[in-house]
């Protein structure tokens, strides 16, 4: 059975992972990169169709990735990263999580905004007493053509 600090562990992850799509989807890469571990990795290649495209190691390579595709995409809140079903496992220090994605993109009228379906597959490390992103990658399920 899980215990009161494990249960708090992973409210703490869950919220974690709802912070990263808030900040994302406001834009505010600053602050989003903020929730990786230095040593971060991110593997995208799933969504961006190579890993020149979709694998970043660091957290600066992560910041300029970031940065390049979504920093300077236009207004706020045209896309909208919900996520659900999350099932997280702690151990410790580290901790494992997985995410169902839905990805909306409201920025094409009379279009379904329904962009993407994916699964996010994170690894996580406790550092000065806060959880952070050491590990984030996407399985795409479903993809929206053009």
């Amino acid at each position: 059975m899980a215990t009161i600090d494990s249960r708090e562990d992973i409210e703490d992850i869950k919220q974690l992972k709802i912070t990263y799509c808030s900040l994302l989807d406001a834009r505010r890469v600053d602050d989003l990169v903020e929730l990786f571990t230095d040593d971060a990795t991110c593997e995208f290649e799933a969504v961006f169709g190579s890993e020149e495209e979709g694998r970043w190691e660091g957290k600066e390579a992560i910041r300029r990735s970031y940065q390049t595709k979504w920093g300077d995409t236009g207004a706020p809140w045209t896309s909208i990263h919900a996520v659900t079903n999350s099932v997280v496992q702690v151990d410790g220090d580290t901790a494992t999580g997985r995410h169902y994605l839905l990805d909306y993109l409201m920025v094409v009228p009379d279009r379904t905004p329904l962009t993407l379906l994916g699964i996010y597959d994170e690894e996580y490390r406790r550092e000065d007493g806060s959880w952070r992103i050491s590990r984030c990658r996407i399985e795409v399920l479903y993809q929206r053509a053009g």
